[in-house]
């Protein structure tokens, strides 16, 4: 898959939340009400699949327990997530929407669990697709 590809791919996921036995599903590109999240700032985290490379499930497991185990040290709440693609030849990916958490913090925990991008968004403002890689600064 090209890197033009990837990033529409990401742009067309659904980026599913359970927070509290609601449903929140955040879309690129889409606004995001108050009564959506409980925090000012958010995102949207997975340490599934690093670099868009398919894992074994149980390793993918690992990682994700590792990034809860990350959010819980720094004070984080973070909530069970998926992303969920629109396309058929990738499996949702277990991820977590992290909340209370800064631009900077989310982007250097993104590239400590090896991923291209997260998603970022704050109450008022669209969900944004913030890559990671160092190539490009943003792409939302």
């Amino acid at each position: 898959m090209t890197r033009a590809e990837l990033l529409k791919a990401y742009r067309a996921t659904t980026y599913r939340a359970n927070i509290d036995g609601r449903t929140v599903d955040l879309r690129i590109g889409s606004p995001v009400a108050d009564s959506d999240l409980t925090s000012q700032a958010w995102a949207f985290i997975s340490a599934a699949n690093p670099g868009s490379r398919p894992l074994p499930s149980g390793e993918n497991l690992k990682r994700h327990q590792d990034l809860l185990e990350t959010c819980r040290e720094r004070g984080l709440i973070a909530y069970p997530g998926q992303g969920i693609p629109e396309c058929d030849d990738w499996e949702a990916e277990i991820s977590l929407l992290v909340t209370g958490i800064g631009r900077e913090e989310a982007v250097a925990i993104g590239r400590d669990f090896g991923q291209v991008a997260i998603v970022y968004g704050e109450i008022g403002s669209v969900a944004e697709l913030v890559v990671i890689d160092g190539l490009d600064a943003r792409s939302g």
